[in-house]
This record gives C-alpha cells, sequence and structure tokens, in this order.
C-alpha cells in the first residue's frame, strides 16, 4: 500500500466549514503495507523479497518506483480490477494528523493472482536461501487461505520459519507458524471481549482461543509493552512498554514485527527478542510518519 501525505500549514479554519484549513506545501510518498516491512528488514540488515498486489493506476506505479530505489528484489503483481490500496493523510509540518482517507477493495484476490503469488514464492524458495516468510496480514484480500496453506506446507517441507502479524478473519489460520504477533486490540476481537494488559489475561485468553500451536506467540500492547509465550517451555512475561510524547505509532506494528524476524534469525530467546522489538516499536514511534528502525537504535 501507498502511505501518502499531504504537508502543509494550519493557518485557520475553513470558511466553508468548522474544519481546519491546511495550506498544502508538498506530498510526501512513502512504501506503506508489507512494503514498511521490508524496508525495516533491510534497514535491519537483512534482504527482503517482497510480493504484493498493486492496481493499474498512478499510486501502483509510485510504488514500483519507491520498491526500484529502495529494494533489491521484489514481486508487484498489477491487477485491473482493483485500486492499489492508499492511504493519505493530512497532516502540518510537525505532522500533526487532521484527517485520514483510505481507498482500497478488500475482496479476495482472484485465482490467477493467487497462483502467481505462489509460483513466485516457489522459485525464490527454489533458487535461494531463505530463512524466514514473513506474512504481515492487512486483511485487504491478498491473505487467502489458499495462499496462506500453500506458506504453511512450504515452510515446515523446508523447515523455514514463519512469522505472521494476523487480522482477525484469519486468525486460527494463520497461528499454525513460528512467532504469531497480534496486538492485544485484534487478540481481544479474536477472543470477543476486551482482554486486560496482564499477563493472567493475555494467557488465558490465548488458552481459550486454542490456536494451532504457534511456537512464539507475542502480543503488543502500544505503551503498555510487549507479551511473550514460550509454547514449548510455556515460559510467558512481559517487557514494559515505554511511555513517548506524542508518539506517531503508524506502522509501527510493521517495525517490531521485521525486529522479531531479525532477532529469530540471530537466534535470541523470545525474552531477549521481545525486549529489542519493544525498543525498535519505541524508537519508530518517534519518528515523523512511517519509518524504519536502524540497528544503531537498538541494544542487542
Amino acid at each position: 500500500m501507498l502511505d501518502r501525505y499531504h504537508i502543509g500549514n494550519h493557518t485557520r479554519q475553513s470558511p466553508e466549514a468548522d474544519v481546519p484549513l491546511i495550506e498544502q506545501t508538498h506530498i510526501d510518498d512513502r512504501l506503506g503495507g508489507a512494503g514498511n516491512v521490508a524496508r525495516n528488514l533491510l534497514s535491519l540488515g537483512l534482504n527482503p523479497i517482497l510480493v504484493a498486489v498493486i492496481g493499474e493506476d498512478q499510486e501502483g506505479k509510485i510504488l514500483k518506483q519507491l520498491c526500484e530505489r529502495t529494494l533489491h528484489q521484489f514481486k508487484l503483481i498489477t491487477t485491473p480490477d482493483r485500486p492499489t490500496t492508499l492511504k493519505s493523510r493530512i497532516v502540518d509540518k510537525e505532522f500533526r494528523q487532521y484527517l485520514r482517507l483510505d481507498r482500497e477493495v478488500t475482496q479476495e484476490i482472484s485465482t490467477p493472482i493467487v497462483e502467481q503469488i505462489i509460483d513466485f514464492i516457489n522459485s525464490v524458495v527454489a533458487s535461494q536461501s531463505i530463512e524466514a516468510i514473513v506474512v504481515q496480514d492487512y486483511n485487504k484480500g491478498l491473505c487467502t487461505p489458499e495462499v496462506i496453506n500453500y506458506i504453511q506446507r512450504l515452510g515446515k517441507e523446508k523447515s523455514i520459519p514463519i512469522v505472521v502479524d494476523p487480522k482477525k478473519s484469519h486468525f486460527k489460520l494463520l497461528s499454525d507458524c513460528t512467532i504469531f504477533k497480534p496486538n492485544l486490540k485484534e487478540l481481544s476481537q479474536a477472543a470477543g471481549y476486551n482482554i486486560l494488559p496482564d499477563e493472567a489475561s493475555i494467557s488465558l485468553a490465548i488458552k481459550e482461543l486454542d490456536l494451532r500451536n504457534p511456537h512464539y506467540t507475542v502480543v503488543t500492547m502500544a505503551e503498555k509493552g510487549i507479551y511473550y509465550k514460550d509454547s514449548i517451555t510455556q515460559k510467558t512475561g512481559i517487557i514494559q512498554g515505554q511511555i513517548i510524547s506524542h508518539p506517531d505509532v503508524s506502522g509501527a506494528g510493521d517495525t517490531v514485527l521485521s525486529t522479531l524476524v531479525k532477532t529469530l534469525i540471530d537466534g535470541l530467546s523470545i525474552a531477549k527478542m521481545a525486549e529489542i522489538a519493544n525498543q525498535a516499536g519505541a524508537a519508530v514511534c518517534k519518528k515523523k510518519g512511517i519509518d524504519v528502525v536502524k540497528m544503531s537504535e537498538l541494544t542487542y
């Protein structure tokens, strides 16, 4: 998806309605969605290979240009029956947000597009050494049951860890993985009630949801920190969060997910993985707009 920032000066209220009037100075387009995950992985010293779907439109062309400037390997599959997912934010120079406008189609991608995604993943795994498969599910229609089942089978056959950030509609299906990383809101939606941000409440909810036994479960809780569980040792814990003045949380989940991938590949313990991911989330929330974390900002 494309993250677009309309940046300007808030000079007065509109004479037409009781809303702010922003005098636009420029537009800043950034790689969003899975592209932001890829950017973060690259910033952490890894070599991401992105596969995603875009529309036959100007935003799709811009996304392709951004990928060409930023990433070494990617596959953007163009489809004429849906637009490129676009998040447009109106912000001032300090990135205070006044409005967000989303343009998207969330119906499942067609069978021919599913086949193209699977063929591309197949070719990559057959020709390169892959250390992890990352599934960032935004509930935009790409993560169909066919795609998910294929990735899970492939991961088991090739002994490749699978790291996922799920949405409610695919919660149980995606939980057959190495790292399962919902946030507290998503976990509450899946459970059907509000879960408290404490170890006992989250552990009980995970047990009630009867997930498909992910090795590690990591639940992000914004300023409350990160919960973690090792399903083999049954060890759980919470890494306390940081209080940040005026945080920009856009893309923070992408950064946390990417950091978990990096620390998993590096062979760290789940407690240390959660600790470093918590640092990464806090670091990126201090930045303006969707952004990446750098290794120099983390304490290994």
